[in-house]
């Protein structure tokens, strides 16, 4: 697993083998450890998954512009305008994950779906380092028999709500009356929750994504009561922020501020 080194971390990214054990993120460290007392612990080294991000992000980008960076490993890609020169999306699949590991030595999984929302399901089912294609004419028949779970928007609260109106899969939400859903969900999730069941997503890959926020955030080793030992932190987190802003050319609109108490409840407040 990866962690950081000290009492009260949490698990960050586990490899297949820790997860089939149970260990999973964001689970404390000290839980994992518990969970598999041998389980080896390697401390993060953001810098290094930085630049290989934007290794990986390059190889994507010599095969269409358009690229919607999601995270530090994940991306969507639109490749309708390289079909002709490429291939076929499977081919290109191939050829993308062929150039990652040979320009990386990193190895990737690849969905193929009509949508942003039914490639990014297909890469989840094809991991670790797979290839999945879901034809349009397959989508309804590989969307609705999974967990409602796999639906975006569908939470802890959200699922509890569907599960107790019988809901337990994509399929039972599809042939929920949409008037239904929105009763129970309200208008926005109803009617987004279920256009998804039915394979519907009309976003487009967007190659920019607006910047919507930055943050730090630090655990302690042993609890905190002392005032000015609080104050101190908060003036160094702030200061760090206040340097990535500049850097990034950004002003801020609003500013947050987070707790967590050792039960691990939150409290936050924002001006």
């Amino acid at each position: 697993v990866v962690a950081p080194l000290s009492g009260r971390s949490v698990v960050l990214s586990a490899t297949y083998e820790a997860r089939a054990l149970g260990i999973k993120g964001p689970m404390p460290l000290s839980m994992a450890q518990r969970l598999v007392p041998d389980v080896i612990v390697m401390p993060p080294h953001r810098e290094k998954y930085t630049a290989a991000s934007a290794k990986v992000m390059a190889v994507f980008r010599d095969f269409t512009p358009l690229v919607e960076p999601i995270s530090i490993d994940e991306a969507f890609l639109d490749v309708r305008g390289a079909i002709r020169l490429l291939g076929a999306p499977e081919k290109i699949a191939q050829d993308v994950r062929a150039a990652v590991f040979e320009r990386t030595g990193l190895s990737c999984s690849v969905g193929i779906g009509a949508t942003k929302f039914i490639a990014k399901l297909a890469s989840q089912a094809c991991k670790p380092n797979g290839l999945l294609v879901i034809e349009p004419e397959r989508t309804l028949t590989f969307l609705h028999p999974l967990p409602i779970r796999a639906l975006w928007g569908v939470g802890p609260q959200t699922a509890k709500v569907l599960e107790r109106r019988g809901l337990h899969t994509v399929g039972d939400i599809a042939e929920t009356p949409v008037r239904s859903l929105v009763s129970a969900l309200g208008e926005s999730v109803g009617n987004h929750l279920h256009d998804l069941a039915w394979g519907r997503d009309p976003r487009a890959v967007v190659p920019t994504r607006e910047t919507k926020g930055m943050g730090r955030e630090i655990t302690f080793d042993d609890d905190i009561s002392d005032v000015d030992a609080l104050r101190r932190t908060l003036l160094a987190q702030s200061e760090r922020v206040g340097a990535q802003l500049r850097e990034g050319g950004f002003d801020a609109r609003t500013i947050a501020i987070k707790l967590t108490a050792p039960d691990r409840t939150s409290v936050s407040r924002s001006r």
